[in-house]
Formats: C-alpha cells, sequence, structure tokens
C-alpha cells in the first residue's frame, strides 16, 4: 500500500495509549454513460501502519498470521462506503464529511497484550520507544468518474 504521509513520534510520547482524532473527506461524481443500469460502488479506507522496533523482536508473532510482525503492524479504520445502481444517464455529486475520535484507542497497553500477542513488558516497551505510524488508503471504486480522499488525523497519548 503506498505511503501517504508518515510521523515519528518520539520515545516516551504517551505511556500507555494512542488514541486519533479522524476527519475524513471524500469528494466524488459517479455517472452511468452506458445504456443500462450499472452498480455504483466507492469505498475508502485509511490503514495505519505502526512501526516500533519492539515488533521486530525475535519471536514475536501476529497472532492473526502466525508470521512475524516484521517491526510494523498494520491497523484499519472505519471506511467511508457509498453503493448502488444507477440508471443510465444518471449522474451525482457528494460530499461526504465526518469524525472519528478515539473509541478504546489506535493501540494501547491492553491490546499490545491482548489482540496483538505482545508481552506486558514488549507493551510497556514499545511506548517507550520511537513509533512511526504510516497512513494509507485501500479501497474501491466502479461507475466513479472522479473523487478526492482526505484523511486528517491527529494523534493524541496520555
Amino acid at each position: 500500500m503506498p505511503d501517504i504521509d508518515s510521523i515519528t513520534l518520539p520515545a516516551r510520547s504517551s505511556r500507555s495509549l494512542l488514541c486519533h482524532w479522524q476527519t475524513p473527506i471524500v469528494y466524488y461524481s459517479a455517472s452511468n454513460n452506458t445504456g443500462s443500469t450499472q452498480n455504483f460502488t466507492l469505498r475508502a479506507q485509511p490503514v495505519y501502519r505502526i512501526e516500533s522496533e519492539v515488533l521486530d523482536e525475535p519471536g514475536l508473532l501476529n497472532p492473526g498470521t502466525g508470521l512475524p510482525y516484521g517491526g510494523e503492524m498494520e491497523l484499519p479504520l472505519t471506511a467511508i462506503y457509498k453503493a448502488g445502481s444507477r440508471d443510465p444517464g444518471e449522474y451525482e455529486f457528494e460530499v461526504i464529511t465526518g469524525a472519528r475520535m478515539c473509541i478504546g484507542s489506535l493501540v494501547s497497553l491492553s491490546s499490545l497484550v491482548s489482540t496483538h500477542g505482545l508481552t506486558p513488558a514488549q507493551a510497556r516497551r514499545f511506548f517507550s520507544r520511537p513509533i512511526t505510524i504510516h497512513l494509507g488508503i485501500s479501497g474501491q471504486a466502479q461507475l466513479v468518474d472522479d473523487a478526492q480522499i482526505y484523511f486528517g488525523t491527529r494523534f493524541v497519548g496520555d
């Protein structure tokens, strides 16, 4: 996935969690220039790739894949999704905006242990080392003429 932007947080920027304040803004236009009804789909999902030297420790495996983390993990968040059918000659333009604020955190001490397989000591080290966060966007589009997709994100900790 292409790296759109990244930020490196200094060691000890947070003690036990990273929360996100995310503002998605999506502009799109779609039209059906065919002679029959067609399906329309637009999905845009932010994916945060977290890099940490702790995730590169020998023997640390991703419970979801059974493979080593290799120094990073991907954390997708809620997507913008529109779908339906469009009749011949139908055109639409829409601006979708919203806000998504931290619900349980993007990553926390407890999630590193309970979900990601780190020991409590590794989870504490995770927050005591620099953390780099990369933003990527995954998605799909069908019958979309043009789109502009923005995911503004602010990270906060404790």
